[in-house]
């Protein structure tokens, strides 16, 4: 008796002494890969999935989409049409071969989006991007717009896997090694 009338008294002190509860306050943890998809190129323009499948729907346009995965990622379903630079000869030490594709694929462009994607577009993807925007303005093409596709070819494939219009995919269909 004497213990439940002590647990009595103090689950009542704090209203007694007039404490209130104060609300949890929700903080955003981050994971070390949303902080560097915050982190990297954040002045880049971010495009969503349906976007990017509106303008490829719409008249030719010219936006060019960059995919910057390996080709065995590649192999694994892209999203048509796309140009396929890995990410090893866009960040290469050497600019030469990508000044290369750069000059040869964009430059006659230069209103035109370009549209750089990886698996998430978390790091490599974003990362491309800026890599693209700085070699653009190097080379004296600064005109062109350079975006990143939210969420990657797997964002893309989630939404429009089954639009053979705007996806090219194995037999097996989509079936990422990267989960």
């Amino acid at each position: 008796m004497r213990c439940s009338m002590l647990s009595q008294r103090v689950s009542a002190q704090p209203a007694a002494l007039g404490w209130r509860a104060r609300p949890v306050q929700s903080r955003r943890i981050l994971s070390v890969r949303a902080m560097a998809e915050e982190l990297v190129a954040p002045h880049l323009a971010r495009v969503s999935a349906a976007d990017v499948a509106r303008v490829l729907k719409s008249a030719p346009t010219g936006t060019v989409i960059l995919d910057v995965r390996e080709l065995t990622e590649v192999a694994e379903g892209s999203i048509k049409g796309a140009l396929n630079v890995s990410a090893s000869i866009v960040r290469a030490e050497d600019t030469s071969a990508f000044d290369a594709i750069v000059k040869e694929r964009i430059s006659g462009a230069p209103q035109v989006p370009v549209i750089v994607h990886c698996h998430f577009s978390k790091f490599r993807g974003p990362t491309c991007a800026k890599v693209l925007d700085d070699r653009l303005k190097a080379l004296g093409m600064s005109g062109t717009e350079v975006k990143v596709l939210a969420g990657g070819v797997a964002g893309f494939m989630d939404e429009f896997k089954g639009d053979a219009a705007l996806v090219q995919l194995p037999a097996g269909g989509w079936a990422p090694s990267h989960t």
